[in-house]
């Protein structure tokens, strides 16, 4: 059976060249250990002390007792706390690790090959230059050197609880041409894993980040809501719930952002990635009630959703994943075998990122609307008069 008969595209719907070659590339995923994005730990605030360590304290009801809980990163001496770069690094990363490993169903090694920095950095989206080097290089040692301190707020995946423990993100960092200890070189730039974060890789405690997505976010704050998001909805909606709530005072804390103290301003703060993330169509709609936040998901959240549900029957590794555990999105999705839907998700839903996708790939209107219809993706718009040609 051939890829062309996988996707069961119309018998009229003709696909150009480029649009099949970029219908057919496995999508870039990034799959980063879960606590790296949802737990305070990158500063965005180009204005905030990178050496002041980041505090947040919390409390929670068990057995009907008040527990406080605390999550701490204390910056290194000499390189600060992480940024977003830093993040972007991060990002960089973890796509390694699912090319390396889960793509190819295999266990992640404690130590991992990041090859050249000239490919580093093209995946990073910037140029390859020596300053550009050097901070990829800097961010590395960063990443090795701040740790992250938690009571009761890491989650072991493999024990199934909260924990407390110190961590790195990194416990080590190899870079070609250096000593090496041993009177030799490092023959390649590596990555040593933290055994905490590595556990929780084995044990399938990922997030899945859609690197194209991702990449067209421009604003900082925008990229880091992204991830946010995209695990909060899924929560939401196994619990049935058609939107996520959150308190500004906590996005603050969690985006790595200085809280204001007065709403207008902090509606202004945060208004460009509000309108960046709806204008990608991952939020249908926001809407500030006082001081909370309610965000509704948009059609290429639930495009992305639904294609993992597509690829649900892909084998799994037989040491990734803990037996008995649970297999949902935050242990480890399944690659998407059906990448057409992102886009007539986004089409479906009358927005202009679908169209875009739609003309890229080759399609006409009524070709999209038939391939909606035969995937049972709803139509709210009126499908029967075009909107644009192609």
């Amino acid at each position: 059976m051939t890829k062309l008969e996988l996707v069961k595209l119309p018998q009229q719907a003709t696909l150009s060249l480029d649009g099949l070659q970029d219908f057919f590339q496995p999508p870039r995923l990034s799959k980063p250990e879960m606590h790296l994005l949802l737990k305070p730990f990158f500063l965005l605030d180009r204005h905030a002390d990178r050496f002041q360590p980041i505090e947040y304290v919390y409390s929670v009801i068990e057995n009907g007792k008040a527990i406080t809980r605390g999550w701490s990163v204390q910056p290194h001496f000499k390189y600060g706390l992480p940024g977003p770069f830093d993040r972007d690094v991060t990002t960089v990363i973890y796509e390694l690790v699912n090319e390396n490993y889960f793509s190819k169903d295999l266990p992640v090694a404690e130590t991992m090959p990041i090859g050249t920095f000239r490919d580093f950095a093209e995946r990073m989206g910037i140029a390859v230059s020596g300053q550009n080097v050097a901070a990829i290089k800097d961010s590395l040692k960063r990443l090795m050197n701040t740790l992250a301190v938690c009571e009761e707020t890491f989650f072991d995946n493999k024990k199934h609880r909260y924990v407390s423990l110190s961590f790195r993100l990194l416990a080590g960092v190899g870079l070609a041409g250096e000593d090496d200890g041993n009177g030799g070189k490092h023959e390649e730039n590596f990555v040593v894993f933290d055994q905490h974060i590595l556990r929780n890789l084995n044990t399938g405690y990922v997030m899945v980040v859609d690197l194209e997505r991702l990449r067209t976010l421009k604003s900082n704050i925008a990229k880091q809501l992204y991830a946010h998001l995209a695990y909060r909805f899924y929560c939401e909606h196994k619990e049935g719930a058609e939107c996520w709530t959150a308190d500004y005072d906590w996005l603050t804390v969690h985006l790595g952002i200085k809280p204001q103290k007065e709403l207008w301003r902090a509606k202004q703060q945060l208004e460009p990635a509000h309108e960046e993330l709806k204008e990608l169509g991952y939020i249908s709609d926001y809407r500030w009630d006082g001081w909370r936040i309610l965000y509704r998901p948009g059609a290429v959240w639930q495009g992305e959703q639904m294609r993992r549900k597509s690829g649900k029957a892909r084998r799994r590794a037989p040491n990734a994943i803990t037996p008995g555990k649970r297999d949902d999105l935050a242990t480890r999705p399944a690659e998407p075998h059906d990448p057409l839907i992102p886009a007539l998700a986004a089409f479906a839903s009358g927005l202009p990122v679908g169209e875009e996708r739609i003309k890229k790939l080759g399609l006409t209107t009524e070709q999209a609307i038939a391939l909606c219809r035969e995937r049972k993706i709803p139509l709210p718009h009126n499908p029967e008069r075009p909107r644009f040609q192609v």
